[in-house]
Order: C-alpha cells, then sequence, then structure tokens
C-alpha cells in the first residue's frame, strides 16, 4: 500500500509538471498507470481527487489569468461530461467499460496526441526547457500499451 502511494505520488507530480507546462492532460499519464494498481471505480476516483487538488493550487497560482467566458465554455461543458462520466461508469459492467477505455485511449493516440505535440511544440520554442522529443514517445508508449493491455487483458 505504502509502494502504490508513493508510485502514484511520484507519477502525479511528474504529470503535473508536464501538464502544467504544456496543458497536456494529467489523466493521460496519471490512468494508465492507477488502472495497473487499483480497479477502474477506484482509479476514477483517485484521478478526481488528483484534478480537484491540483485545480485548486492552479487557480491559486494562476488566479491573474481567471476569464469567466473560459469558465463557462470549457467549465461547465467538462462538469456535464463528468456527470455522465459518472453515470457511465456505474451502469455499465467493468469489462464494458474497459473496452470502451481502450477505444478511448487509441483515439487519443490518433487524434489528440498530435495536437499536444503541437502545443508541447510551441512550448518550448518559447520556453526552451521541456524536452519535448522524450515526452512525445514516453507519453505515446505508454498511452499504447495501455490501449492494449486493456484490450487484451480487460
Amino acid at each position: 500500500m505504502l509502494l502504490n502511494t508513493a508510485i502514484i505520488a511520484a507519477i502525479t507530480f511528474i504529470a503535473a509538471v508536464f501538464g502544467t507546462g504544456n496543458g497536456f492532460g494529467i489523466s493521460t499519464i496519471i490512468v494508465p498507470v492507477i488502472l495497473f494498481l487499483y480497479p477502474l471505480p477506484a482509479a476514477l476516483l483517485f484521478v478526481g481527487i488528483i484534478h480537484f487538488t491540483g485545480d485548486i493550487w492552479k487557480v491559486l497560482f494562476f488566479k491573474h489569468g481567471i476569464r469567466c467566458n473560459l469558465i463557462l465554455s470549457f467549465g461547465l461543458p467538462g462538469i456535464i461530461a463528468s456527470y455522465l462520466g459518472a453515470s457511465l461508469v456505474l451502469s455499465v459492467t467493468g469489462l464494458l467499460m474497459k473496452r470502451i477505455l481502450a477505444v478511448f485511449f487509441l483515439v487519443t493516440l490518433a487524434v489528440c496526441i498530435p495536437i499536444s505535440f503541437l502545443g508541447a511544440y510551441i512550448t518550448k520554442k518559447v520556453v526552451h526547457k521541456i524536452p519535448q522529443k522524450k515526452f512525445r514517445t514516453i507519453i505515446a508508449v505508454f498511452i499504447g500499451l495501455m490501449a492494449i493491455k486493456l484490450l487484451v487483458i480487460p
């Protein structure tokens, strides 16, 4: 249990550093790791707690950049989608949910990752501190392995 906590803490720290710097989702890094340690409902609960606490810190650190139109454009749909996703987890079987998650990871790998790479590339040009090539490779391999794992061994 202590080892699991240490692993989650270390991955959360790494994900927060990369995620805050280039806007890449923390869940993309944390969910696969927690899924290796805990069942899906518990993993989603942990990720929710991690997001909640991380978002509080982001609001405190970046409060000068808060804009109400962004909250309405992204926050409100995010709350609605979170509620629908939580309802889905409670209403379908674990195996079906793992298959849905695997498809989501594959779609993320195929569609969203290139967009995130572009964001990381732009950030690197501005900040000159993000090792984009290593980051891109690690994330792509990690998401691909997690999707394959969920498809083959649910």
